[in-house]
């Protein structure tokens, strides 16, 4: 009976609930890399002298987070796939980290009776000037405050798109965008606040959801093994009890035929005499 060759056979049985991990864990991994990606490129298009800002502990924080749900994921993902005790816990000791970081996070800004006027604020200043210029264009904004913000009013994305007509040569507008980026992208975040708030409630649900079926994985891992060892320890002994009673049969066989041998050899020596 081979014991690693069944219990391969038998982790299987854990059916559709280690697919959903994986496909949970999948999905963490891919919004990692998504994070590190961007966080990559915004870090990698600032000046030299802001690279290393004690001011930019938004953009760090963020890159640590990614990074955390980069090796949570891959670790899940290689857990959820392979059902190794060892990989199981280290994702359920990440998970369990993760959540802990969000939830003491966001009582964080609680406590700080942070504003999202604020945060808006500190995220503006730490991304990078392709993504603002994203920001102008797609919200038809200009700078973040335009009383303090001079500078920006000569980006080419705080000036209306002019499409050239027939006959005509397409001109740079003279005016730009009059709104300031601060109160659209706060109008924005309060328009869309169901959508934003319901994906990050999402997030938290799927972690607890991926640490209940961690949890769930484990223990029926647990179990299955204890009960293959048993069944081991128990056919060894069979094995065993069959190997003493194969030889005490052998050595019984023997000596009736010794016997036999020399009731026939007394048997002849009667005949002769």
């Amino acid at each position: 009976m081979d014991i690693k060759k069944v219990f391969r056979i038998k982790k299987y049985e854990m059916g559709w609930i280690r697919y959903v991990l994986t496909a949970v864990c999948v999905a963490v991994f891919i919004v990692a890399c998504i994070i590190l990606s961007y966080m990559a490129w915004v870090l990698a298009t600032t000046v030299g002298s802001e690279f290393v800002a004690e001011t930019k502990v938004f953009s760090y924080t963020v890159m640590a987070l990614g990074f955390l749900l980069f090796f949570t994921g891959l670790i899940g993902w290689i857990g959820s796939t392979t059902e190794t005790l060892c990989t199981l816990k280290m994702f359920l000791i990440l998970t369990a980290i993760c959540m802990a970081i969000e939830i003491g996070g966001i009582a964080t800004l609680n406590i700080m009776n942070t504003q999202m006027d604020d945060i808006i604020e500190h995220g503006w200043a730490e991304i990078n000037q392709g993504t603002r210029n994203l920001i102008q264009t797609k919200l038809e904004c200009c700078g973040y405050d335009r009383s303090t913000d001079e500078a920006m009013s000569r980006q080419d994305s705080c000036f209306p798109e002019v499409h050239s007509t027939e006959g005509s040569i397409g001109a740079e507008p003279k005016e730009t965008f009059e709104d300031s980026c601060k109160e659209k992208l706060k109008e924005w975040f309060e328009k869309n606040k169901v959508g934003w708030v319901t994906g990050l409630a999402s997030i938290g649900a799927l972690q607890f959801m991926a640490g209940v079926i961690t949890i769930f994985i484990m223990y029926k891992v647990k179990t299955v093994k204890s009960s293959f060892l048993f069944s081991q320890s128990k056919f060894t002994e069979l094995s065993e009890d069959r190997t003493i009673s194969t030889k005490k049969s052998a050595s019984q066989a023997k000596s009736i035929g010794k016997q036999r041998k020399q009731d026939g050899s007394s048997t002849k020596k009667r005949a002769q005499t």
